[in-house]
């Protein structure tokens, strides 16, 4: 997958929208090597806040995701 299929309505990573509103440039995906592939918004805060906790990231053939890790879902520590 390359950068140029971002340009689909659709993100490769849920499968949902792949843009919220007309000026979204979604996020570039800290799963691919060079992240060269473009995801929506909600997956490239999805991806930062497992990068952060360190928690692993589901790779490009693993996709599509079924759940998304959102700042209001985010676990608290313990």
């Amino acid at each position: 997958m390359t950068n140029d299929e971002s340009d689909s309505s659709t993100c490769p990573r849920c499968d949902g929208p792949a843009k919220l509103y007309a000026e979204d440039k979604g996020a570039k995906s800290r799963a691919s090597e060079d992240r060269s592939i473009t995801v929506c918004s909600n997956c490239g805060t999805d991806e930062a806040l497992r990068a952060f906790r360190r928690e692993r990231l589901a790779l490009p053939d693993e996709w599509p995701v079924k759940e998304l890790l959102t700042w209001p879902r985010v676990p608290r520590s313990a």
